[in-house]
């Protein structure tokens, strides 16, 4: 049962680390696509 506590806190800070890397990614993506955007209407 000792070994869930040593599990539990890699396993919530990995999905922190994942959230944080997926989040940084989408935003990316979306900053691009806005930036096409703007040039195509000007």
């Amino acid at each position: 049962m000792a070994i869930y506590g040593y599990i539990v806190p890699f396993i919530a800070l990995a999905l922190g680390l994942g959230a944080m890397a997926w989040s940084n990614h989408l935003s990316r993506k979306f900053d691009e696509a806005h930036e096409m955007q703007t040039q195509r209407k000007r």
